[in-house]
């Protein structure tokens, strides 16, 4: 029976002559892949012995250069009255993009999922019509339903319950999702407490953002929930501390009275009574010199004198009190000025009776003054509190670390107000308590003026007798250790995301070889005056502009190769201002000024260009009511006083760019961070924390350094040193010359199937062999099986199983001899070792760069531009 079968494109989808298959169709079963072969023969059975006229299968074939390739077979046939086949009409299509297609985005919908799995937030995805489509992971964990009774339900069928936190229903006006998916508009920051089927609850800060599809209509909203329990918990416990630490004033077995400006009683607690037989109504409204003994009044004024001109002094005097029977009892008493802090607008003395303790004072001095002497030279901060943490004793290393002169400053103050939170000394208590000490204990605490700190502490609680038991320690701080570990961490953070950002950037890359080569080609094929010539020519100045945002993202992944060129910063601070002219607020004064004989500078002017660019934009946000920005260029000279403590700066001629505003300007504590990695002052949205860092990374890649003055009020100058080139003339590329041909074999190494293709029918138009390999393994085996004919070697540097880099390392054991030229779209460090390579090709590439690069590495001659 015959069945003719259309070969319209199978020698291409194949590899095949379509002779082989005109001879026996049957060839085609023998391309079948393997794993496919037995389902594909049993479906072409069933089709064949059935009464249908259509077959329709996709399964994977054997190309006959090794290759897989996916096709979709069409098989008609025509069968006669009886059913019997008579002809068979097979449309065979290649559709291995489409599968390749398909396989990526299945990879990158998996990739999503795994990210939305991995969050801590519960996150909900909510249709038009409130139907829950989506619920990651955190979602069991914080609403306590599993997903399985979520996904596919209405929102109003939810086993949980939201309220306001103090438990009130939340009003139908204020409901998140309805809100977002009808006006479109995003809500952030929406304290909720939710109620959980088992009854338990959880304080939630809730988001609702809407989802918006290509035609710019809401098809859903994002739920995201956040657990901020312990943040409630947090200022609950603190109201909690507060009470209960008046209860301990109160039970205080210390006497605390508070007194005005003129000494009269205020306040005493009940302690006081016990101290000196007074209570505490007969104590409020006595003046207080009143009860001081006549020998010790003078001291006693004095000492409250300097009290009152010192806000927040401390002072610790022992002096002698009448008590109700008329006695003199010895008190030690502590006087410390609060009359600054509105909690308490007074001046506060604890005190107890000592006069036991006095009959013995004589004896215990000499080792007293002993033991003081090395209390107070010992370089940690050794201290000495009661329970309820008042300041008993410390030394003066202590009252530095906490922003203070002398250890006496801090006598009597409760050493709770220099614990960054309350849980923090909590925690230490508990393991004090648990036994009987605690030993390195890393511990958040704060100065007097509330910047944060980080001490090592060692604890112990003692007791003397009968005494009250006290806590004694010793304070180390290891805040720059600390910060050290945070700036480390930083640094990790920053380098993952950069090797994120470079990946994306080395995929654009690829692309965009592809896209200007063709344009190349396309452009080269097509007359000079051709009207379609002038839309190449804007699709390849897009496409360059593309490229420049590669560029800027291998940058910030420190993966960006850096062009050194001989150039004058007039050109780009002409081009910056024609940018910020078209943008900026016309209340802003634009100013530029560059020396009209300005030295010229060693640099890349795409990175400059976008250093000064980033700094004029930071300087019109700082201006949001207009203001003057001024960009000046000038040569100087860098004398050593000028260099001296400023970091990286030393003496020389130098090409100084200055970008100046009248703005708000920095406090001390933000311009000391600003180079920092994500450090902003901006709103969520508005900055990303990286601009200024990636400045400072910039010229210091360009041998300078940057220097900053600002004052809050007075705007903000920074100043960035280039030095001086060698060289007067500026850098300008020679003019396009029509590319030499060849007639060498070149083996074109790219795992890229694109831009493999691109490059060789460049090549091939150009005169040369090609012989292309996807990766390492073949190109060695190509090289090892041309058997000397290769001329040269063109080497993708990124590819898998073999890098570039180890495949040029093969390469030069198969022969010593080999002229490599690496394709790459990252830095050229990374071909550290290897340093024998001819050329190195940037992409994106235009097809005269790759052709003068071949030339001039078959020539012995360096390619302008391209070489390392």
């Amino acid at each position: 029976m015959a069945q003719p079968v259309h070969f319209q494109s199978i020698s291409t989808i194949t590899g095949y002559a379509a002779d082989w298959f005109y001879d026996d169709f049957r060839h085609w079963a023998e391309l079948v892949h393997p794993e496919d072969f037995a389902a594909t023969q049993l479906e072409s059975n069933e089709f064949l012995n059935s009464s249908r006229s259509l077959l329709v299968q996709e399964y994977r074939i054997m190309h006959a250069d090794g290759r897989e390739r996916w096709v979709h077979v069409r098989t008609a046939c025509r069968r006669n009255e009886s059913g019997r086949i008579q002809s068979l009409v097979a449309a065979i299509t290649d559709i291995t993009d489409r599968k390749n297609s398909e396989r990526r985005l299945r990879q990158n919908e998996q990739l999503l999922t795994q990210v939305l799995e991995t969050v801590a937030d519960a996150i909900l995805f909510i249709d038009p019509n409130r139907y829950v489509i989506f619920a990651n992971h955190a979602v069991e964990k914080l609403l306590g339903v599993p997903r399985s009774e979520i996904v596919g339900r209405s929102w109003s069928q939810r086993r949980w319950t939201a309220t306001l936190p103090d438990g009130q229903p939340v009003p139908t006006e204020q409901h998140g999702d309805k809100i977002a998916i009808e006006t479109g508009q995003p809500l952030y920051g929406l304290e909720r407490l939710i109620t959980r089927p088992d009854g338990s609850q959880v304080h939630v800060s809730c988001s609702v953002v809407p989802l918006w599809d290509g035609a710019g209509q809401v098809v859903g909203s994002v739920v995201s929930y956040t657990d901020i329990s312990a943040r409630v918990e947090a200022e609950n416990s603190l109201r909690r501390r507060e009470q209960h630490f008046r209860a301990l004033v109160e039970r205080s077995s210390d006497a605390i009275a508070l007194i005005d400006t003129q000494a009269v009683i205020l306040y005493a607690s009940p302690s006081c009574e016990e101290a000196l037989g007074y209570s505490q109504s007969e104590f409020v409204g006595i003046q207080g010199f009143s009860l001081v003994h006549p020998d010790d009044l003078e001291r006693v004024l004095a000492d409250f004198r300097h009290s009152l001109e010192e806000p927040s002094r401390v002072a610790q005097q022992m002096i002698r009190l009448r008590a109700k029977d008329g006695e003199y009892r010895f008190i030690d008493a502590v006087l410390s000025n609060h009359l600054n802090d509105p909690a308490v607008s007074a001046l506060v003395v604890n005190f107890r009776n000592v006069t036991d303790r006095e009959q013995t004072t004589a004896a215990l001095r000499a080792s007293e003054e002993r033991y003081r002497d090395l209390f107070e030279h010992n370089v940690a901060g050794v201290f000495r509190t009661s329970l309820d943490g008042t300041i008993l004793e410390c030394n003066d290393a202590c009252a530095r670390m906490f922003g203070f002169e002398a250890g006496a400053e801090l006598i009597g103050r409760s050493s709770l107000e220099f614990y960054f939170t309350p849980e923090d000394r909590k925690h230490l208590l508990d393991q004090v308590e648990s036994s009987g000490s605690a030993e390195s204990v890393e511990v958040r605490m704060c100065r007097r003026d509330r910047t944060p700190i980080w001490v090592l502490e060692n604890v112990t609680r003692r007791q003397k007798g009968t005494a009250p038991p006290y806590l004694e320690g010793t304070l180390i701080d290891i805040t720059a250790r600390k910060i050290a570990e945070e700036q480390l961490q930083q640094s990790r953070k920053l380098e993952a995301l950069g090797q994120l950002a470079g990946g994306v950037a080395h995929d654009f890359n690829n692309l965009l070889t592809v896209i200007l080569g063709n344009l190349s080609l396309a452009q080269s094929a097509l007359p000079s005056d051709h009207p379609v010539r002038k839309f190449l020519r804007d699709t390849e100045r897009a496409a360059g502009r593309a490229a420049d945002l590669t560029s800027q993202l291998l940058g910030f992944a420190r993966r960006r190769a850096v062009y050194l060129e001989t150039i004058s910063l007039d050109g780009i601070v002409d081009e910056v201002a024609r940018l910020l002219r078209r943008t900026i607020d016309p209340r802003i004064n634009l100013e530029m000024h560059c020396d009209s004989k300005l030295w010229t500078v060693d640099g890349d002017s795409g990175q400059l260009q976008s250093v000064l660019l980033n700094l004029c934009l930071n300087a019109r946000d700082a201006m949001p009511e207009g203001g003057s920005l001024t960009v000046e260029a000038g040569n100087t000279f860098v004398d050593e006083s000028q260099a001296a403590g400023v970091q990286d700066a030393r003496v020389g001629e130098f090409v100084c760019l200055k970008v100046k505003d009248t703005g708000c300007g920095m406090s001390p504590e933000i311009k000391r961070r600003i180079f920092e990695s994500f450090f902003t002052t901006k709103g969520p949205g508005k900055g990303t924390g990286l601009g200024l860092a990636m400045t400072f990374g910039v010229v210091q890649q360009h041998r300078g350094w940057i220097e900053c003055d600002s004052e809050p009020g007075a705007g903000t100058c920074f100043r960035i040193y280039l030095p001086r080139s060698k060289h007067s003339k500026v850098y300008s590329a020679p003019a396009d010359a029509t590319p030499k041909v060849g007639t060498e074999t070149i083996l074109l190494v790219d795992d890229e199937s694109m831009v493999r293709t691109l490059a060789a029918t460049i090549l091939k138009a150009h005169g040369y062999s090609v012989v292309e390999a996807e990766d390492g393994e073949q190109a060695l085996k190509a090289y090892q099986d041309q058997n000397g004919a290769i001329d040269l070697v063109i080497l993708d540097m990124r590819m898998p199983r073999l890098s570039g880099r180890e495949t040029f390392l093969r390469l030069k054991q198969i022969d010593p001899k080999v002229r490599v030229i690496m394709s790459s779209g990252y830095a050229t460090e990374s071909l550290s070792g290897a340093d024998e390579i001819c050329c190195v090709v940037h992409k994106p590439y235009r097809a005269s760069d790759l052709v003068a690069a071949v030339r001039a590495t078959l020539d012995s001659k360096p390619a302008i531009g391209m070489n390392l």
